[in-house]
């Protein structure tokens, strides 16, 4: 009896093993031509933005297949599409408000002679990664293009990024592991994932995963945030150990 209870608590005790972050779940290669870029996740579905190459928004479901083409008139590089539309950034340094069919509303320029990479809604803000140089720089604008604050990012070079309150995700592209951080919205690293391919571009949340592109191989992958543990002995396995 006493051997069985020493089994029991070893059982209940045991340290859970599964996924490390950043372990991939599922991989397409991206529809758009080139290079991938932008990506957004959104009531099922996956927006993705083809740099201006083809000026068009493909969505795509979550294994990979186009489902749906929609005309990008602002060379989208960064995609966020919200309920009711889409808000896009450009390397031509503009910020644009799209209707889902694709018409722009309006737009406003970012500061500086920069590129615009990601770009995210969130609490009420907008929040674009831009580059290159020292000009580097995370902005928090109004909907209506003005400044609420601005700072300095972690990593090596512009890339996505992705709300995830009270956070961000944060995708530098050009690392050569590949990282992706959760930072604060004043740029602090809260953690960070190593992940496949060294240009991690666009960038989205989707439940108990992100989805990043990759730049350099223009693929799509879907991975795990934390640590996802291994599925635990079951109660009655342990309660058969006392019969």
């Amino acid at each position: 009896m006493k051997r069985r209870l020493v089994m029991a608590c070893a059982l209940l005790a045991a340290p859970a093993w599964g996924t490390p972050p950043g372990s991939i779940v599922s991989s397409f290669r991206s529809p758009c031509t080139g290079s991938a870029y932008g990506v957004d996740y959104h009531g099922g579905y996956l927006y993705h933005a083809d740099g201006g190459s083809r000026r068009v928004f493909y969505v795509t479901n979550t294994a990979g297949s186009v489902v749906a083409t929609i005309p990008d008139l602002t060379a989208a590089v960064g995609i966020d599409r919200t309920d009711a539309e889409f808000w896009t950034s450009n390397y031509s340094g503009w910020v644009s408000r799209v209707s889902t069919n694709g018409s722009t509303i309006r737009r406003f320029r970012i500061p500086g002679q920069v590129r615009g990479y990601g770009i995210t809604y969130g609490n009420g803000y907008l929040w674009c990664d831009t580059a290159p140089g020292s000009t580097r720089r995370v902005y928090q604008f109004t909907t209506y293009g003005s400044v609420a604050s601005s700072f300095t990012p972690p990593g090596a070079a512009a890339g996505g990024l992705c709300w995830d309150a009270p956070h961000l995700w944060y995708a530098d592209s050009l690392n050569p592991t590949g990282l992706i951080y959760r930072i604060t919205t004043s740029g602090s690293v809260v953690t960070s994932i190593n992940v496949p391919g060294a240009r991690p571009r666009g960038i989205t949340r989707q439940g108990p995963y992100l989805w990043y592109t990759d730049f350099n191989k223009s693929w799509v992958y879907q991975i795990t945030i934390g640590f996802t543990a291994a599925r635990p002995a079951s109660l009655g396995r342990v309660k058969a150990l006392f019969r």
